[in-house]
């Protein structure tokens, strides 16, 4: 279990800035509201609307260490800076703004802020650990259509809850190695994203290996289309499909959300 220090001398070398799941729709899907939360960290998003959706708790893991100091300067942002603050600095001048950073900065923990510095003075004109920009996030980016507290109402009622938050649990692990244990026991809703694609697991092992978590709603699987011949293996297993609005303005694509519910 990695604790909330340091997290690597030789971090790697490209994180996502921000999700290109449709998280917005998962206020339909899931209940949020004082519940335990579980889920994948990558750009944070997922972290900052299960807080949005009212979720009592949220603990948070990824292998890639390089997540961690990127989602503190984001969750330190949101508390810090105004909305079209934080739009300039992580979309427009995509954490090139030392104005803005130097803002931030100062409230973020010594060990996490020595990871962060390495990562960002390895190119200060475009930092090279993120991948290139969402276009939907960035033309859409006042709608919060896919990402909800990109809407300006949302960010300020996120801020208002980070403000009252500190960060959150981090395990540097893969889905695979979470230590549930005596301290971590379970969760209401796990929030898994596209891990399943990485796995190597078909259906059937993928179910078994989610029927020992001690979870009771898991995000088995997002999928950015419909999948017909991978949405009937998960169907005759039990699953739920959720047909939502794809995460680009297409209204003839759909994205494709599947979730285990154990009963």
């Amino acid at each position: 279990m990695a604790s909330n220090s340091s997290l690597s001398k030789d971090i790697p070398t490209q994180i996502y800035a921000f999700t290109n799941e449709n998280l917005t729709s998962f206020e339909s899907i899931y209940h949020f509201d004082g519940a335990d939360v579980l889920c994948v960290l990558g750009s944070g998003d997922q972290y900052f609307a299960s807080k949005l959706y009212g979720a009592k708790n949220v603990e948070v893991f990824d292998y890639n260490p390089s997540t961690w100091p990127y989602f503190a300067l984001k969750f330190h942002a949101i508390k810090i800076l105004s909305y079209e603050e934080f739009l300039h600095l992580f979309l427009d001048s995509r954490l090139t703004d030392w104005n803005l950073l130097n803002k931030v900065i100062p409230y973020l923990p010594y060990e996490i802020l020595t990871d962060l510095k390495k990562m960002l003075m390895r190119d200060k004109s475009s930092p090279k650990f993120l991948y290139p920009a969402l276009t939907d996030a960035v033309v859409n980016r006042q709608t919060g259509r896919v990402i909800p507290y990109l809407d300006e109402t949302n960010y300020y009622k996120l801020q208002q809850i980070l403000r009252n938050s500190s960060l959150p649990k981090m395990y540097n692990k893969n889905l695979i190695d979470l230590p549930f244990s005596t301290e971590k026991k379970g969760a209401d809703l796990l929030l898994a994203s596209n891990i399943y694609a990485w796995l190597n697991m078909t259906p059937q092992k993928y179910d078994g290996f989610l029927s020992t978590l001690p979870i009771g709603i898991i995000e088995a699987n997002y999928c950015w289309h419909e999948n017909k011949f991978l949405r009937r293996e998960f169907e005759e297993l039990g699953f739920q499909i959720d047909l939502v609005p794809s995460d680009v303005p297409d209204e003839n694509e759909k994205n494709m959300v599947i979730t285990k519910i154990s009963h």
